[in-house]
C-alpha cells in the first residue's frame, strides 16, 4: 500500500512572517500473513516506511517566538534603528522533517478451543532532520551583531547575553544535536502478550474466564555520545 498526505499549517508562519504551506507526507507498507495448523496459529508481518516534510515543531518554538524578538527589539532601541516588522511575529513556528521505518509482528495462538494467546511486537525508528533550520541559520547570521550588544537589557532585568545563553542557545544546540538522529522519546522496541481462557459451559465455573497481559517497552534514548 502507498499513500500521500497533506496537513495544513493553520495560519502558522515562519521566522520572516511567510505562511508555512503545510506538511506533506508519504507512506508505504507491505506485509504477509499465514494460517497454520487448522487456524491454531495465525501469523502476520508488516513493514512500513513514512516520511513527513515541513511538520510543525513546537518543541523549539518558544525560543524563536519570543526571545529572538526581544533581542532584536533591544538592539533596535539601543542602536536607534527600526526593527524589521516582519521578524518573529507571535504566530511563528519552526518546522522539521521526519522519516520513520519499522516492523510490526502479530501472532495469535489457539492451543485449544477455549484458550487464546495473542502476541504483537513493533520495532520502529524515527529520524528527525532539518529541525528549526531557518532559526538556526538566522542565529548564525545575527549572533555576531548580538554579541556587540550583549550588555544591553533585553527583557526585564536580563541582558541580551543572559537571554541568549539561557533562552536560545540551549534550545538551538538541542535542535542541532537532534538533527539526523533517532527521536529520543520513541522507544525502538515494544511488545504485548495477552492470554485468555474460557471455562467450559458446564461445570461450577461455567460462564467465567481468566486471563492476563504483559507489556514491555524498550528504554528510550537518553543521550548521544559526542
Amino acid at each position: 500500500n502507498e499513500s500521500n498526505s497533506f496537513s495544513a499549517s493553520g495560519g502558522a508562519v515562519d521566522l520572516y512572517n511567510n505562511i508555512i504551506p503545510g506538511s506533506t507526507g508519504k507512506g508505504r507498507d507491505f506485509g504477509f500473513g499465514t494460517r497454520l495448523f487448522g487456524d491454531r496459529l495465525n501469523l502476520r508481518v508488516t513493514r512500513y516506511e513514512t516520511s513527513q516534510i515541513g511538520a510543525l515543531s513546537p518543541n523549539f518554538r518558544a525560543a524563536v517566538r519570543f526571545n529572538f524578538q526581544y533581542i532584536e527589539d533591544a538592539i533596535a532601541t539601543a542602536a536607534g534603528t527600526p526593527r524589521d516588522p516582519n521578524l518573529a511575529p507571535p504566530e511563528v513556528w519552526t518546522t522539521q522533517d521526519i522519516d520513520a521505518k519499522g516492523w510490526e509482528f502479530e501472532a495469535v495462538i489457539n492451543p485449544t478451543k477455549r484458550w487464546r494467546i495473542a502476541w504483537n511486537a513493533a520495532q520502529q525508528k524515527a529520524i528527525q532532520s532539518n529541525i528549526a533550520l531557518q532559526a538556526r541559520d538566522y542565529l548564525t547570521q545575527r549572533l555576531p551583531l548580538w554579541q556587540r550588544y550583549f550588555d544591553v537589557t533585553a527583557f526585564g532585568v536580563q541582558t541580551i547575553q543572559q537571554l541568549y545563553e539561557t533562552g536560545i542557545k540551549p534550545t538551538m544546540d538541542l535542535a542541532a544535536a537532534s538533527d539526523g538522529v533517532a527521536n529520543a522519546i520513541v522507544a525502538e522496541w515494544r511488545w504485548n502478550l495477552i492470554t485468555n481462557y474460557d471455562f467450559a459451559k458446564e461445570g461450577p465455573l461455567r460462564g467465567f474466564s481468566v486471563g492476563g497481559a504483559i507489556r514491555w517497552v524498550g528504554a528510550p534514548v537518553i543521550g548521544y555520545q559526542n
